[in-house]
């Protein structure tokens, strides 16, 4: 693979966490700061980069500024932090240069999240925070995640804080290297003691171990990592899910968006943005593949010649995108039927945000909205329950006609 291709393999990964970023910060916003005072939101970029990618393509601190626009009824807060002093003098820059008017406030500082935080939890005190976690590689220690997590409710009782973390697959994978080796070496348990620092002790090293002496399968063993730092959070009252972030369909999850937040619908809400995102990540990929057999003369036809080849050929991944959507639709559908079936067949009803996770199943992450709202039409339409369908799938309780 060239330079070239790996950094749009990995735009295309970007487009999924962008996606969901700005969409879901939307929402927040909005939900959030119809109760907050004066109607402010904060955000927080705790390692935000240059703002722009190397070919001008904007990174989050810009997406997200621009998707203020949309939130011009609330009185967002940004607090931007990069470590790199190069990053930062270019980040501070391209935010001068943005059209800024639709934010309350936003904050540059030069240096590690570790050291500005305190700063930033006093300016945000008493009112709602989205904090964005994107480092490279992992360096988010268990002491951050717990002083954002921890920040009191509001005077409405809600949620304070959410909190959305690139979890690296990748470093994971490498770190726990180190625990399994014979080799002695410089600087072995520093990896070891650096990955206790992000997981929170070394609870990590049995469960990992135990998993890998009867799999023999590196990436079940790594799952138990991932399924106890979920536990640890659902220990301090924490909902969470997360979804695996590819370069393609084919290839090893390279990191975890992992979702934080005390609020059920938080949970729903951005669970159908990640399917969202999803669906806007797979025509990335297909539009990249058509983009790359063009350039290399794979897709030459006798209408190569033609200027109009090219647009075709896209309007072509479009269309083929949308059938293959609609198929899958139909696919995550079935399965939540399945789901929701098996539900009442044991209760009278189910409040449908109480149960993001059985309500989509293996679908989660892929479901949308849409999808649960056709699935509870279905079986309205076939006797299974005396719900419609109809109003807002988040707060929908749906109603056992099975289910003695």
């Amino acid at each position: 693979m060239t330079g070239e291709d790996f950094f749009q393999t990995q735009r295309a990964a970007a487009i999924l966490k962008h996606e969901v970023l700005t969409s879901y910060m939307t929402i927040f916003a909005s939900k959030v700061g119809s109760v907050s005072p004066g109607g402010r939101v904060a955000y927080l970029d705790g390692f935000a980069g240059a703002g722009r990618y190397e070919d001008g393509a904007a990174g989050s601190p810009v997406l997200l500024l621009k998707r203020a626009e949309a939130l011009a009824y609330r009185k967002l807060e940004c607090h931007f932090v990069e470590r790199d002093p190069a990053n930062f003098r270019t980040l501070d820059a391209t935010l001068h240069q943005q059209d800024n008017s639709n934010v309350l406030a936003w904050w540059t500082y030069e240096g590690a999240l570790d050291v500005h935080l305190d700063t930033v939890l006093r300016q945000v005190a008493g009112i709602p925070l989205f904090a964005f976690l994107d480092p490279f590689g992992l360096s988010v220690q268990d002491d951050v995640i717990n002083k954002l997590l921890s920040r009191p409710r509001n005077a409405h009782g809600q949620p304070a804080t959410e909190v959305l973390l690139n979890f690296s697959l990748r470093d994971l994978r490498r770190n726990v290297g180190h625990l399994t080796t014979e080799k002695i070496y410089a600087g072995k348990q520093a990896q070891i003691d650096r990955l206790n620092l992000v997981l929170g002790g070394d609870w990590w090293q049995a469960e990992y171990i135990d998993l890998l002496e009867v799999t023999a399968d590196d990436e079940r063993a790594l799952g138990a990592i991932i399924n106890g730092y979920q536990d640890r959070l659902r220990d301090q009252g924490w909902f969470s899910l997360y979804a695996p972030v590819r370069n393609s369909p084919t290839s090893k999850a390279i990191y975890l968006l992992f979702f934080m937040t005390r609020s059920e619908q938080g949970m729903w809400f951005f669970a159908d943005r990640l399917s969202a995102a999803n669906a806007e990540w797979r025509l990335a990929v297909e539009r990249l593949s058509a983009a790359k057999a063009l350039d290399s003369g794979d897709a030459l036809t006798l209408f190569d010649s033609d200027p109009r080849f090219a647009e075709q050929t896209h309007a072509d991944v479009l269309e083929r995108w949308r059938q293959d959507e609609a198929h899958l639709a139909e696919q995550r559908t079935t399965a939540i039927m399945d789901n929701l079936q098996r539900m009442l067949a044991r209760q009278h009803e189910v409040r449908l945000a109480a149960h993001v996770e059985e309500v989509y199943g293996r679908t989660l992450t892929l479901a949308r909205e849409t999808d649960v709202r056709r699935a509870v039409k279905r079986l309205f339409r076939a006797g299974v329950t005396s719900t419609s369908g109809r109003g807002d799938v988040h707060s929908m309780v749906v109603v056992s006609n099975i289910c003695p």
